[in-house]
This record gives structure tokens, C-alpha cells and sequence, in this order.
């Protein structure tokens, strides 16, 4: 009996599928955290969802998923090949990103105009502002000078 109930064990484990896997290439750090994070296909399999025409229909929207996940590290043309197969009922998603040319800022130009434009705090800003001509454009850092920015003039 303990016999048959270890090789009926083995048959049960043996027939149940594996996970489905998410793999991300080409990309590293935060943009590729980032990516993970905004993969819709990567979000279901985390919440557990397995079956393969659903996770097909997300893989789907991957595409668009890293284009959104890109941008803000100043990336919007990547060259991105997706690929979903099912091997023996396990759903398999890999993504091969080529980042393509980060795009820069050309010119940085804050005017000031009203009581801001002689307040020396809003001009110490100006002259601070995170991104200067030539850096990549990080959206992060467009909006963290944008907030103090504010912060000096409505707060």
C-alpha cells in the first residue's frame, strides 16, 4: 500500500503543470523593475491566473505595457520582440528589449512672469532645476524641479 500511494504521489506531481514564466532581456535595474511592474501578463501570473487564453491575450498588450514602462527613462522607441509559447501545458512570455536612442533635452527654458519673476527663491530654483540641456529625459526629474517650483510660487 505505501508503494502504490509513493508512485501515485509521483504520478500527481508529475502531471501537474508548471507555473507560466515572465522573462524580461535586454534591460536592467530600475527599467527593468519598471517593466515587470507594468507587464499586465507578468500582474495575472503574480495574482495566480494561469489559464494560457488569458495570459495570451495579455501578452497581447505587452508590447504597449514596456512602451508605457519605457518612457519615463526617455525611452520611446524601443525595438521590442515578444514571444508566447505553451511547452506541454506551461505558458512561456519572453521579451528581448533594445532600448534604442534615449531621447535628450534640447533647450531648457523656465520665464518666470508676476510676482514670481523678482522672487530670488524662484530664481535659486531656476537656476537648479534638474535637468539641464543634453541630460536625458527622466521624468522623474522633470517633475520633482516642477514640484519645488510650485511649492515656491503657490506655497
Amino acid at each position: 500500500n505505501r508503494a502504490l500511494l509513493i508512485l501515485l504521489a509521483c504520478c500527481v506531481a508529475g502531471a501537474a503543470h508548471a507555473a507560466p514564466s515572465v522573462t524580461v532581456e535586454g534591460v536592467s535595474g530600475d527599467i527593468r523593475d519598471n517593466v515587470l511592474a507594468l507587464l499586465s501578463i507578468q500582474g495575472a501570473i503574480r495574482e495566480g491566473q494561469t489559464e494560457t487564453h488569458v495570459l495570451e491575450r495579455l501578452h497581447r498588450r505587452a508590447e504597449d505595457d514596456i512602451r508605457t514602462a519605457l518612457q519615463p527613462f526617455g525611452y520611446y522607441t524601443p525595438i521590442i520582440d515578444a514571444r508566447f509559447i505553451e511547452v506541454r501545458g506551461e505558458a512561456r512570455a519572453r521579451y528581448r528589449i533594445e532600448l534604442g536612442p534615449r531621447t535628450r533635452i534640447e533647450r531648457v527654458g523656465i520665464t518666470p512672469s508676476g510676482d514670481g519673476a523678482e522672487d530670488p527663491r524662484v530664481a535659486a530654483l531656476i537656476e537648479r532645476f534638474p535637468l539641464k540641456s543634453g541630460d536625458p529625459l527622466l521624468h522623474s526629474r522633470y517633475e520633482q524641479g516642477k514640484t519645488q517650483l510650485s511649492a515656491a510660487l503657490f506655497g
